[in-house]
């Protein structure tokens, strides 16, 4: 899994733990809330992909 870890809303770097942990399938999710916007989001991770809901905005 991968250490840093940017918020998809304002791009700020997460230096904590996640909040909560779970299995879905065949991804490890984690969630996060970020001290900068307060937005909370998943990671998702599996051997060959990695996503977060919501999605980093362009």
């Amino acid at each position: 899994m991968s250490d840093s870890v940017k918020c998809p809303v304002c791009g700020h770097s997460l230096a904590g733990k996640p909040i909560k942990t779970w299995k879905f399938r065949f991804y490890d999710v984690r969630r996060y809330e970020c001290d900068c916007c307060k937005a909370k989001f998943n990671v998702y991770e599996s051997p060959k992909s990695t996503f977060t809901i919501p999605r980093a905005k362009r």
